[in-house]
């Protein structure tokens, strides 16, 4: 089970930041608030974290740190919030980037811009 929360930790931001990235970054008023949106559920993951952290220090946790009074792996409280900012926030720009120009097709002998 900790393999699985460990890929939707990974990859989950990239895809969904994407798919709404896609959905509602076609002008940048959308584009801010899809990543407005993952940047607050970042920090609501993060909460989430602390809440279900242990009080006291786990015997078999060596890099644990105490945060807020509950003890995390070092790596939840210092990478994971950047790695979840960034990855979601790349994948937002280039949904809507994506949503934005089309794919860039152009049959033979068409004239002019792409059809989004």
């Amino acid at each position: 089970m900790d393999y699985v929360i460990g890929l939707l930790m990974i990859f989950s931001p990239w895809v969904i930041g994407g798919l709404l990235g896609h959905r509602f970054g076609r002008t940048w008023a959308g584009l801010v608030v899809t990543i407005s949106v993952g940047l607050a559920l970042t920090v609501l993951g993060l909460v989430g974290f602390l809440l279900t952290a242990p009080t006291s220090q786990p015997l078999d946790c060596e890099d644990c740190v105490e945060y807020l009074g509950r003890w995390l792996d070092s790596t939840m409280v210092e990478l994971w919030p950047l790695y979840t900012a960034v990855a979601w926030s790349l994948a937002a720009i280039a949904g809507g980037t994506r949503a934005r120009h089309g794919d860039g097709y152009r049959p033979p002998g068409a004239r002019g811009p792409a059809a989004p």
